[in-house]
């Protein structure tokens, strides 16, 4: 039980962190932020030059997790004590769940106007994660196969999509008016794949024997993977 619980909280602290992070949409309106251009290149921020440099410019995570909330687990009482309620949580998930993570950092950026212009370079890597989970995986993880006795537990949905690339953008915006009403900007970028990895074919279950405790284990799947060492 002990074990059981190690596991699921290490699960739950890591989906968890991600609940509480931001979308990059979050960006289309600081337009004092330089990376705002990333997401409309028709922003420009107020200062005349911009320098990022590697780690301590422009650093960005997003996690999603939409099989559960946080509240789902944590369940609070009248005396407004936590009590961990896993049986709450599992019933919350769907058949397919998503788990992602996106991580940017870039390289260098580099921006400045010119007279009713602005011209910005940005190099950036980027890192992103999808994974999709069934219901039963969890149940799995806290149950174990006692709680499919004569059932088949099915991880069928069970894939992964990660992968690695580089981008250089060029921006350039351009004030229709001088007082900076009306502006029109635009972005070409270049991408590099690094590498790659996803889950092509997923058929995996396990059957759980009611007299015996048999285990049937079926599993039919393909992943496949470019650029990895």
């Amino acid at each position: 039980m002990q074990l059981r619980y190690k596991i699921l909280s290490f699960i739950m602290l890591c989906m968890g962190s991600l609940g509480f992070s931001q979308t990059d949409l979050t960006l289309y309106n600081m337009n004092r932020t330089p990376q705002s251009m990333y997401q409309n290149p028709a922003l420009t921020p107020p200062t005349k030059v911009n320098i990022g440099l590697p780690i301590i410019s422009s650093l960005y995570f997003q996690g999603i997790n939409s099989g559960f909330a946080l509240k789902d687990l944590l369940v609070l009482g009248s005396d407004d004590s936590l009590t961990l309620d896993v049986d709450n949580m599992l019933s919350k998930l769907a058949n397919r769940n998503l788990l992602a993570v996106n991580f940017n950092t870039d390289l260098i950026s580099v921006g400045f106007r010119s007279g009713q212009a602005y011209l910005s370079l940005n190099a950036t890597t980027k890192t992103y994660m999808r994974f999709t989970y069934p219901e039963d995986f969890f149940g799995l993880v806290w149950k174990g196969n006692g709680g499919f006795l004569g059932e088949t537990a099915d991880f069928g949905s069970l894939a992964i999509d990660a992968g690695m690339y580089h981008e250089i953008g060029l921006g350039y915006t351009r004030d229709i008016f001088d007082d900076g009403r009306l502006k029109i900007g635009g972005r070409l970028k270049y991408l590099n794949g690094v590498a790659n990895v996803y889950t092509s074919r997923s058929d995996i279950s396990l059957y759980t024997d009611a007299d015996y405790f048999n285990l049937t284990a079926n599993s039919d799947f393909q992943i496949n993977g470019a650029g990895l060492p």
